[in-house]
């Protein structure tokens, strides 16, 4: 049986990513330079350039001009467009506010359980379940119920969730070194049932715009499954294809 190599550069990304993954370099920790990885990887600065492309193009680093390149923190403004793809009538963006309003370890369901690759009977709870309402203003916009497993945040509590517009992902980067680097969204419309329409303030079997996120990390290991619901008549779902990841 023949196996087909990898191209060099694929090699260099590969152990890049390893290295993120372990934590070497941390989120806005600039890394070597271009010379000091071709050293390190014993390869050209060609083939490490190509590498670092890459990792850029997947947003996991960030080149400044005249500064070097740079580990991306999921926090920072640039990087936020990633991961938030709702805007105004006008099309602005705003982060809402978010306000927890209930958490607990669960069981999850079945559903819940496959996407995120755990047992679908375990003994004891598996995950972490977090509810909070998203407004703008006084206007709450979008309940969003989301599951995390406990395997990948074992230490995680409400505390480390503040209200506020921080936004989870870079929390998730920078308390528990878990890298988003991808998601999945399906787009559903809906009838909002009584408890949803009471938190978004709408009537019940108003239609609202329902979003299924299946967020993922390095080696294509889910850590989050997320649900939201939408009161489009304040917001609408935008997502550009130019910065798709």
């Amino acid at each position: 049986m023949t196996t087909t190599k990898l191209p060099l550069y694929k090699e260099v990304t590969a152990q890049l990513i390893a290295n993120l993954v372990t934590g070497k370099w941390r989120p806005g920790e600039m890394m070597p330079s271009e010379a000091k990885l071709a050293e390190m990887h014993g390869v050209g600065i060609s083939t490490v350039r190509q590498a670092l492309r890459d990792l850029e193009a997947d947003h996991l680093l960030v080149r400044r001009q005249g500064k070097g390149t740079f580990v991306a923190l999921h926090s920072s403004p640039r990087h936020q467009d990633r991961f938030h793809s709702l805007v105004g009538g006008d099309g602005s963006k705003e982060i809402p506010h978010r306000t927890l309003i209930s958490s607990r370890r669960v069981k999850p369901p079945q559903k819940v359980a496959q996407r995120l690759g755990l047992r679908a009977a375990p003994s004891r709870p598996n995950a972490h379940y977090f509810r909070f309402v998203s407004s703008v203003g006084s206007t709450p916009i979008m309940v969003t119920e989301i599951t995390l497993p406990i395997a990948v945040f074992p230490d995680l509590t409400r505390k480390d969730l503040p209200n506020g517009t921080v936004l989870l992902y870079g929390i998730f980067q920078t308390t528990f070194h878990v890298n988003v680097i991808r998601m999945e969204e399906e787009l559903t419309a809906v009838l909002s049932d009584p408890e949803t329409s009471k938190l978004l303030n709408v009537p019940r079997g108003a239609p609202i715009l329902k979003i299924e996120r299946v967020a993922y990390t390095f080696h294509n290991v889910a850590v989050e499954f997320r649900e939201s619901w939408v009161n489009t008549q304040y917001i609408r779902y935008y997502r550009d294809q130019g910065t798709a990841y």
